[in-house]
């Protein structure tokens, strides 16, 4: 869980806020 993660949870974040 590292770079994966953060590109995760970036794009979850971002779809999240959007929501």
């Amino acid at each position: 869980m590292g770079g994966a993660s953060r590109k995760s949870g970036a794009a979850t974040g971002i779809s999240i806020a959007r929501t």
